[in-house]
């Protein structure tokens, strides 16, 4: 779930989503629609990539870990 990753991502970085918001160029609202899974059809790759810059890793990590919660709870 993309979604759920970039929420965790976020969180870990211990970044409010006001903040986050900002730094990507979009509005809190469509951030926290994104992250509660409303939007997430809306995930682009030009998004993707924002969120990349801000935290400072590779887009194809983001993809694994999304990988990895969605594998996770797949298997409960």
């Amino acid at each position: 779930m993309l979604h759920s990753a970039l929420r965790h991502l976020r969180k870990f970085h211990g970044m409010r989503q006001q903040d986050l918001a900002v730094r990507l160029g979009i509005s809190n609202t469509y951030l926290s629609e994104i992250e509660s899974g409303v939007k997430a059809h809306a995930i682009t790759v030009d998004l993707l990539t924002r969120y990349a810059e801000v935290f400072d890793v590779p887009v194809s990590s983001i993809m694994l870990f999304s990988e990895q919660i969605d594998s996770g709870k797949r298997s409960e």
